[in-house]
């Protein structure tokens, strides 16, 4: 389980990119966020391909919170996804 950071202490949480030494950590922590499970080779992806961008919130040195965002040219982009996300 994460570490819950009391709001005292944000000024303590950190964000770094993620690397493939957090793969083990991540994929704990994903299963313990979310509903679904993902391949192995998206572990390693969006700890070392440049098409993701992957950012971990850290505090005392643990990950606590993470976002992911994969890079995408607007041709491979869905019509579904709202114009606002289409950097």
């Amino acid at each position: 389980m994460t570490e819950v950071v009391p709001s005292s202490a944000l000024s303590e949480v950190s964000l770094r990119l993620l690397c493939h030494d957090d793969i083990d950590t991540v994929k704990h922590l994903c299963g313990d966020w979310f509903p679904i499970e993902y391949p192995d080779s998206w572990y390693r992806d969006i700890t070392s391909n440049k098409k993701f961008f992957s950012l971990a919130a850290t505090y005392r040195g643990a990950i606590v919170g993470m976002i992911v965002a994969e890079i995408k040219s607007r041709s491979k982009i869905h019509k579904e996804v709202p114009f606002y996300l289409r950097v």
